[in-house]
């Protein structure tokens, strides 16, 4: 296959792949919803899988160790899409401090990244790439003329780079603004308290008490009330997003910020407002 050929099916795949998910979850939870990492109808992972397989393939061939058993590529889709499921989910926790999938409740589960049912699902796929998907673009190659194909790839290249450029931007932007949302507030709340403190300190000694447990009181008003401020704070974040911002946060299933926990909360809870509004 030429490089221009493998791009072509690198994007077939990967809109079947959304294809795919997109139907599952409609099956699933009966609604309609948007799957995958970027803004288009694409799931790279998929198009990254089956090139994968082909170049897997194309690598053992060419060091003399043809792999030319159904079982043989199953083994190596099934190993390549766990191995690929796993990094993918890793290295896009650590960009974003979100995840995409979670297989924390699916049996043999490796950290809710990937999972042996998935990875033998996606092991018949790469027996519906190598035997289906592979033949049927081999024909595709020879009956349209390579300028075409070409076209077509530097097309998908180009299609493929502003989107995302576009999701990565959005997604950057929406964890600083979430994350000054969060400086802004926590400011706030010391200069509450200072102030609080320092009323109580120059009070009189005869009235101290009364304005310190006047105070108090009203502190705990409003620790009672965190979760209905929170949430009334979230509605608001998520009023304030524009449509590409909601489609592509919308995505997400959920985040985890090891290093600053307080902003993984608040980014939970405004995912979580965003979606009650579908």
């Amino acid at each position: 296959m030429t490089i221009a050929s493998t791009i072509c099916l690198f994007a077939a795949c990967s809109l079947g792949g959304w294809l795919w998910e997109t139907l599952f979850a409609i099956l699933r939870t009966g609604r309609w919803e948007r799957r995958g990492f970027l803004f288009g109808p694409v799931c790279p992972i998929y198009g990254v899988g089956v090139v994968s397989i082909v170049l897997a393939l194309q690598a053992a061939g060419s060091l003399g160790c043809e792999l030319t058993g159904w079982w043989q590529v199953f083994l190596v889709s099934f190993a390549g899409s766990m191995a690929l499921e796993y990094a993918t989910s890793w290295a896009m926790e650590r960009a974003f401090h979100a995840y995409w999938w979670d297989y924390s409740n699916v049996p043999l589960n490796i950290r809710g990244r990937t999972c042996v049912p998935a990875g033998l699902l996606f092991g018949g796929g790469g027996l519906l790439a190598v035997y289906v998907l592979m033949p049927a673009m081999a024909q595709v190659s020879a009956s349209v003329p390579e300028v075409a194909l070409e076209a077509c790839s530097y097309l998908v290249v180009l299609l493929m780079s502003v989107d995302a450029t576009l999701t990565v931007t959005v997604l950057t932007d929406f964890e600083e603004r979430v994350a000054s949302a969060d400086r802004s507030f926590n400011d706030r709340a010391e200069a509450v308290t200072e102030r609080v403190a320092t009323t109580v300190s120059n009070a009189p000694g005869r009235i101290r008490g009364e304005v310190a447990q006047t105070a108090a009181d009203a502190s705990a008003r409003i620790v009672g009330g965190g979760e209905r401020l929170e949430r009334i704070a979230a509605d608001a974040f998520v009023g304030s997003m524009d449509a590409v911002h909601r489609s592509v946060v919308g995505r997400i299933r959920g985040f985890r910020s090891p290093e600053r926990p307080e902003v993984g909360e608040r980014l939970s809870s405004i995912l979580s407002a965003l979606k009650s509004r579908r």
